[in-house]
């Protein structure tokens, strides 16, 4: 009874010095404050290790409580790590009034007699040029939740509003996601370090990245997926791709997934993935219809275009074949190189589909984990909240090598405290040796620890 007051006491401790810490994070720091942003981040994590050390399965209501209160911190906070949420109100306050955001730049519409007020001015202002000059990317869902947000026609209010529907997206990762690790005769305590990474929280609650979200549906898509109720899971698959595009990739592995469970020699199990394949589709993409056009079409193509052959942002594989470009041609080879790197993406996970074993949900998770680890790897682009989605697979395996990136993908804010954004190669080795190396580390640790108990 003691030693349970004890641990009590410093998880309260540990929580309070964390409360104290995300303060600092929400109001406090600028992307700009790059060193003073890596200390509280490392802090965060290391106190983050060490509360879950303490903890026990009787100190759950705590770590819910604790993980809920970090995000409300941020309830009022202008995002300082990140723009984005200027254009995502921007969107939803032209679906409003009823324009198409797949169809005009922010450049253009400023331009247009009568449109600008006080509000559009200052987030168009907000976005900056980047986004600005680009036609809108983001799905139909994801433009849903933008026009709830913007409904309240001020930017804290819109504000307030989107991080009540992030926080709801990571309680349904919680919730969903101790189910399936029990499904799987895992321990329900590992979605703790989803719920409580600092990560998590800074990257979807304060800076508003709806890839808490995505996740949230993918998780609840999966645990009805293992639940064999195939039409709620292909659901809710769609709607997450129409949060974000990146599940699309599982597709495929779903699929021989479907197949391979019941012989891939029985004709109803290819009507079900067929069924699943349609679901999926009609949900994810059936919410463009009311803004289909041929310019829609165009003008998303040519915005999905410049992730490969345009921006470049804390790549990895990308920039080591760019340096070889660099001695070779003497300029940027992004535009081949860019043509390349989807053909890779695809093989590997057609070959994660077809050649790895897949008829396990347990397979097919971990499958779906290297398809997204794979195409960061691969990527031109990679900015830190785009490891949400293989973090919170990883949890559903023995692979621990995405929380470890988790914190040492902070590194790339390093670009914000340059006047010209310039990324140091020096912290991009910092970043990505220790992840490759514990990719490569696990990997093979699991074939030598089987080996060794034969």
């Amino acid at each position: 009874m003691q030693a349970d007051t004890r641990s009590l006491g410093k998880a309260l401790l540990l929580t309070a010095a964390m409360a104290v810490l995300y303060f600092f994070l929400a109001y406090q720091t600028e992307r700009t404050e790059f060193w003073k942003l890596i200390g509280i981040v490392a802090s965060l994590f290391l106190l983050t290790f060490w509360l879950l050390r303490i903890a026990n399965k009787r100190d759950r209501n705590l770590l819910l409580g604790t993980g809920i209160l970090f995000r409300l911190i941020f309830i009022v906070a202008i995002p300082a790590l990140s723009q984005d949420y200027f254009r995502f109100i921007w969107d939803g306050l032209l679906l409003m009034q009823g324009i198409n955001p797949y169809l005009f730049t922010p450049e253009m519409l400023m331009e247009i007699p009568g449109f600008p007020s006080e509000l559009t001015r200052e987030l168009y202002q907000g976005m900056g040029s980047l986004s600005a000059s680009h036609y809108s990317n983001y799905p139909p869902l994801n433009q849903l939740f933008f026009r709830l947000a913007a409904g309240m026609n001020d930017i804290t209010g819109s504000l307030i509003i989107m991080r009540l529907m992030l926080l709801g997206g990571d309680l349904l990762v919680l919730v969903y996601g101790r189910k399936l690790l029990r499904a799987l005769h895992l321990s329900p305590n590992y979605i703790w370090w989803y719920f409580l990474n600092p990560f998590i929280i800074l990257e979807c609650s304060g800076n508003l990245h709806f890839e808490g979200v995505m996740a949230a549906f993918l998780i609840m898509a999966l645990y009805f997926l293992n639940n064999k109720k195939y039409l709620l899971s292909a659901v809710l698959l769609g709607m997450s791709v129409s949060v974000k595009l990146l599940p699309l990739m599982f597709l495929p592995l779903i699929l021989w997934h479907l197949i391979s469970a019941e012989g891939r020699t029985e004709i109803r199990s290819w009507l079900k993935a067929t069924s699943y394949a349609l679901t999926t589709l009609l949900i994810s993409l059936g919410g463009f219809i009311p803004f289909l056009s041929e310019e829609l079409i165009k003008n998303y193509g040519e915005t999905l275009d410049l992730w490969f052959h345009k921006f470049e942002f804390n790549a990895s594989i990308y920039y080591l074949i760019r340096e070889v470009g660099y001695l070779r041609k003497g300029y940027n080879i992004i535009e081949t190189v860019g043509d390349i790197l989807p053909l890779l993406i695809i093989a590997a996970i057609l070959l994660l589909t077809f050649v790895n074993k897949n008829s396990d949900i347990r397979d097919l998770i971990r499958n779906m984990m290297w398809a997204a680890t794979i195409y960061l790897i691969l990527s031109t682009t990679v900015h830190p909240w785009y490891l949400v989605t293989p973090l919170v697979l990883s949890l559903f395996t023995s692979y621990r090598y995405m929380v470890i990136w988790s914190a040492l993908v902070f590194l790339s804010y390093y670009a914000y405290n340059q006047p010209s954004y310039r990324e140091s190669a020096l912290l991009l080795w910092f970043e990505y040796v220790p992840v490759v190396s514990l990719i490569l580390w696990e990997i093979f640790r699991k074939p030598l620890a089987k080996a060794s108990s034969n």
